[in-house]
C-alpha cells in the first residue's frame, strides 16, 4: 500500500500536477488580497471547497484514463497490488496534494487556521470522497470529453450546500450530503469548531466515504477488470474500429457540453442572479445587483473558455490515436485540420456568448459590445491551442485546464485592482475584453478603440504563437 501512494506521487510530481497547484494556490492567494475582509472568510472556504478539497474528481479519472489507454491496468493487476489498494493509493495520494493547496493557501492569505485538525481533516475526508467518485464515474466511460460530462453530472447534487451557506436557499436535506460536513470543517479556518458539528461532519463523510468506495469498487471491477480478463490483446484489431465507431456516435454531443455549459450560464444569470441578490438583500442587506456587470462579463468570458477546453481535450484524443497524422496524408491535410478545428470553436463562441450577451439581463446592450463579442470569439480557440500545443496526453491537458481557467481573472484584475497595478494583467486575454466592455460602459470611445485594437493585435499573435507551437510538436 505504502508503495502504491508513493508511486502515485511520484506520477502526479511527474506530470506536472504540483508545479500546476503551485501557480494555482499563487493565484488564489493574490486574489485573496483583494477581496475585503468582510468577504474573506466566505471566500477562503468556497475557494477551498471547490478547488483543493474537489480536485480529484477530475485528476483521478484522467489518470485512470490514462492508465487505460498506455495497457497500464493489464500488468498492474496480475500483480500482488489489490483493487482495494489501487483505489486507496489513488484516495491518499491526492488527499496529500488537496492538504498542501488547502494549507499554502489558507496559511499564507488567512495565517494558521483556528482549529487545524477540522480543517485538515475536512480537506482529507473531501477529496477521497472526490477521488473515489471520480474513479466511479471514469470506470463507466471511454473518453476524456465523456467522462467531465458526467463527472459533473454526479458532483452537481454535492454543491447543494453552497446555496445554505451563502443564505440563498436553507434546507435540512443538506444535512444528508457529505459537503455540508465539509463546510462546517472548513470553517474551522477561522472559529473553533463544536463537539456537535465535529461528531456530525466525521460521520456525515465517513459514511459517504465508504459507501462511495464500495460503489467505484463494484464499478471499476465490473467495467473495466472483467475486460481485462477477457483478453484485451485479443480486440486490439476491433479496438480502433470500435472506438472510431463510437467517437463518430458521441462526437456531437461531447461538443454540446460547450453549448449546455453556457445555456446553464444563461439561466443562472437571468434567474438564480436575482435570486440569490434578494436572498443577500434581506440576510445581509448586500447588495449584489452593484456586481451585476462584472458578474456577467465574468461569466460571459467563461463561455468561450468552456468551448475551448472542450474542443482542445478533443484535439488531445485525436492526437493520441493518431487521427491528425492520418488526416495530413488526406485530402482534408494538415491545414484543412487546423481550420476545422479553429473555425468550430469561434463559430460556437460567436453563436453562444451573443445569446448570452442579448438575453442574460445582467449586461447592457449596445452596439459596442460587437467588439466585446470578436474577442470572444477569438478567445475559444486560444483555449483551444493552449490544450493542444503543450500538453502531451489528456492527464496534462486537464492539469493545464485548471492554469487556463485562471486567465479569466482579466475581469477580477480590470474591475478590483487599483491604478497602474493593473498593468500586471495586460498579459491575460480577459483583460482586453473587460477593458473594452467596461469602457463601452463609461462612454469612452476613444479607450474602447485604444483597448480594443490592442486586445485584438494581442487575441491574433497569441493564437499565431500557439499554432505554430501546435504545428512543430505535431511535427
Amino acid at each position: 500500500m505504502r508503495s502504491a501512494v508513493a508511486f502515485d506521487i511520484r506520477f502526479q510530481w511527474r506530470h506536472g500536477f504540483y508545479g500546476v497547484y503551485i501557480i494555482v494556490c499563487a493565484f488564489y492567494v493574490a486574489l485573496l488580497h483583494f477581496i475585503p475582509e468582510l468577504y474573506q472568510e466566505k471566500t477562503t472556504v468556497l475557494l477551498t471547497f471547490s478547488d483543493p478539497s474537489a480536485l480529484g474528481l477530475i485528476l483521478a479519472g484522467g489518470i485512470v484514463l490514462l492508465e487505460r489507454d498506455q495497457g497500464i491496468l493489464d500488468p498492474l493487476f496480475v500483480t500482488p497490488i489489490r483493487i482495494r489498494e489501487y483505489l486507496l493509493a489513488k484516495a491518499c495520494s491526492l488527499s496529500v496534494l488537496s492538504l498542501l493547496a488547502a494549507w499554502a493557501v489558507h496559511g499564507i492569505a488567512n495565517g494558521m487556521p483556528v482549529s487545524p485538525v477540522a480543517f485538515s481533516l475536512g480537506v482529507l475526508l473531501t477529496s477521497s470522497f472526490m477521488t473515489l467518485l471520480s474513479i466511479g464515474v471514469v470506470a463507466r466511460c471511454q473518453t476524456v470529453n465523456s467522462f467531465i460530462l458526467l463527472s459533473q453530472v454526479y458532483a452537481l447534487p454535492f454543491v447543494l450546500p453552497l446555496l445554505g451557506y451563502f443564505n440563498v436557499w436553507d434546507s435540512r436535506i443538506y444535512l444528508l450530503l457529505p459537503s455540508e460536513g465539509t463546510l462546517k470543517m472548513l470553517q474551522g479556518g477561522f472559529h473553533s469548531v463544536s463537539g456537535g458539528n465535529y461528531l456530525y461532519s466525521i460521520s456525515i463523510l465517513m459514511i459517504w466515504n465508504i459507501a462511495v468506495y464500495i460503489w467505484a469498487k463494484c464499478s471499476y471491477e465490473y467495467h473495466v477488470l472483467m475486460i481485462v480478463g477477457r483478453g484485451e490483446r485479443e480486440m486490439n484489431k476491433y479496438r480502433y474500429l470500435l472506438v472510431h465507431d463510437l467517437r463518430h456516435a458521441v462526437r456531437d454531443p461531447v461538443l454540446m457540453v460547450g453549448f449546455f455549459g453556457p445555456i446553464a450560464l444563461l439561466v443562472v444569470s437571468r434567474f438564480g442572479f436575482p435570486a440569490a441578490a434578494e436572498g443577500l438583500s434581506r440576510s445581509s442587506s448586500f447588495d449584489l445587483y452593484a456586481y451585476s456587470s462584472f458578474t456577467g462579463i465574468t461569466l460571459a468570458i467563461t463561455i468561450p473558455m468552456l468551448i475551448g477546453t472542450m474542443t482542445g481535450l478533443l484535439m488531445l484524443d485525436e492526437r493520441d490515436e493518431g487521427l491528425i497524422s492520418y488526416y495530413a496524408v488526406t485530402p482534408f491535410m494538415r491545414r484543412g485540420y487546423m481550420l476545422y478545428r479553429l473555425i468550430l470553436p469561434m463559430g460556437l463562441a460567436v453563436s453562444l456568448s451573443g445569446i448570452y450577451l442579448v438575453f442574460s439581463g445582467l449586461l447592457e446592450l449596445q452596439w459596442g459590445n460587437l467588439a466585446v463579442l470578436i474577442l470572444l470569439a477569438l478567445e475559444a480557440p486560444c483555449f483551444t491551442l493552449f490544450l493542444a500545443a503543450f500538453a502531451a496526453n489528456k492527464v496534462e491537458g486537464l492539469a493545464l485546464s485548471k492554469i487556463s481557467g485562471l486567465f479569466i481573472a482579466g475581469t477580477i484584475v480590470v474591475y478590483f485592482v487599483p491604478g497602474v497595478w493593473q498593468l500586471l494583467g495586460t498579459w491575460l486575454p480577459s483583460y482586453w475584453i473587460a477593458k473594452v466592455y467596461f469602457g463601452i460602459e463609461a462612454a469612452s470611445l476613444i479607450r474602447v478603440s485604444i483597448d480594443f485594437g490592442i486586445g485584438l493585435t494581442y487575441h491574433l499573435a497569441l493564437l499565431f504563437m500557439l499554432v505554430k507551437v501546435f504545428e512543430k510538436r505535431a511535427d
